[in-house]
């Protein structure tokens, strides 16, 4: 669904825990350029790109894993597809990634 004015924009694991249905097979990490979601192993970009609904809060700066995909997916199915997958109201002011292999927010 497109962004709609007055609706908060969200960041780049949320909206692919809604819109990627499947993690690519070699990929890596994804990454965000616009509304341009790319997958890369860490020496080359997979193709194809995936266009987002949305372009992501945090666009240009944000690396996802396949791993915080996966618990954004996990959280959504487990919560219901309202709001955001992570709950970044509880992020300490200076954390600008959620990661599920340190069971929280951090700082990159």
């Amino acid at each position: 669904m497109p962004f709609a004015l007055g609706e908060a924009k969200m960041k780049l694991v949320d909206i692919l825990a809604r819109e990627l249905n499947d993690w690519p097979f070699e990929a890596t990490h994804a990454y965000s350029s616009g509304t341009l979601a790319r997958f890369s192993d860490d020496l080359k970009t997979i193709e194809p790109y995936n266009v987002l609904s949305q372009e992501p809060e945090d666009s240009g700066y944000a690396i996802v894993t396949r791993s915080q995909w996966q618990a954004a997916v996990d959280a959504l199915k487990a919560k219901g597809k309202a709001g955001p997958a992570i709950d970044w109201s509880k992020a300490p002011e200076d954390a600008t990634h959620f990661s599920p292999d340190h069971e929280g927010f951090i700082e990159l």
